[in-house]
């Protein structure tokens, strides 16, 4: 998902009505910096994927944030009842 996200953005042809804009008028210009915020957790695929941008698309710089790390150790302390 990240990966298509990415060049959506970088072809500029992300959809208005699924990803609004801060204010009104459309990017004009894409940012250098693309930072994705993943609500709920980032996984090591993911962190993994933002390696392969950057790697890919020297020019920008892409970022991932979460309100989490998961992994196995996450998992089952919060998913295995006892």
């Amino acid at each position: 998902m990240i990966v298509s996200l990415a060049d959506n953005i970088l072809k500029n042809k992300l959809s208005e009505q699924d990803y609004s804009y801060i204010d009104s008028a459309p990017i004009k210009e894409i940012p250098k910096t693309i930072i994705f915020y993943i609500y709920g957790g980032v996984c090591y695929e993911e962190v993994r994927q933002i390696y392969e941008l950057n790697k890919k698309y020297s020019d920008y710089n892409f970022k991932i944030i979460g309100t989490s790390e998961l992994n196995t150790r996450s998992f089952f302390d919060n998913y295995i009842l006892y």
